[in-house]
């Protein structure tokens, strides 16, 4: 049940891409930026994906912000 799933999210600060991860094990949700600027989202099994969504859209802002400052410092 750890398959990762690539999901697109649109919100009032711009369009999400992120990759979901669920963990059979995992309690918490989790949001991470990739060394790569790729947003990567982990919830437990349990959660419903509406959840997950109204998770990321509270946090969009930030999620954009650490977005462009990776892609910032991969280019230089």
């Amino acid at each position: 049940m750890s398959d990762e799933i690539n999901r697109t999210l649109n919100t009032a600060d711009g369009n999400i891409s992120y990759v979901l991860r669920r963990s059979p094990r995992r309690r918490t949700m989790e949001i991470s930026i990739s060394s790569l600027a790729q947003a990567r989202v982990v919830a437990p099994g349990f959660v419903p994906i509406e959840t997950i969504e109204l998770f990321i859209h509270s946090r969009s802002s930030w999620i954009i912000e650490k977005i462009t400052d990776k892609r910032s410092q991969v280019q230089r």
